[in-house]
């Protein structure tokens, strides 16, 4: 279990890496007039993605990057157009099917890794999401997956 959560984990990394190389390279193309993403909420990202497996608020967040939780969430809606806990929800979920794919761990168990407060809170939000329950999501994308 630990090699596939230290392989998903170093997948995330690479991914968000790719993303942030992308997100630079379309940055240097667009006119100077184009918003960029605040370093803050950068930061912010990076974060959270960091520690998607570990108990995260918002005030823990703004405290490590040194703001007040307030700003940190203007700053991050007004770029993101959502608020902190749904983006590192959404994160978790993305998480959440990569787990639900790479190993037969229990679902009340990767709700529990990935600090869901319970299964059935971890199941609504996933079917919020996806429209399908962590175990029907499983049962139709492990099928295509192998076939």
């Amino acid at each position: 279990m630990r090699f596939v959560i230290w392989r998903v984990f170093t997948e995330q990394v690479k991914q968000h890496r790719d993303e942030l190389a992308a997100r630079q390279q379309t940055v240097a193309a667009l006119s100077a007039d184009t918003q960029t993403e605040p370093v803050l909420v950068l930061k912010a990202r990076y974060l959270m993605a960091q520690r998607l497996m570990e108990p995260l608020s918002l005030a823990q967040i703004a405290t490590e990057l040194g703001c007040t939780p307030e700003h940190l969430a203007r700053c991050f809606k007004r770029y993101h157009h959502q608020t902190v806990h749904e983006y590192l929800v959404n994160e978790r979920i993305k998480l959440a099917k990569e787990l639900l794919l790479e190993s037969n761990q229990k679902i009340g168990d990767i709700a529990q890794l990935l600090q869901f407060a319970s299964s059935s809170h971890f199941g609504a939000a996933f079917k919020a999401r996806e429209h399908l329950s962590p175990l029907k999501w499983r049962q139709l994308h492990a099928k295509i997956y192998e076939g």
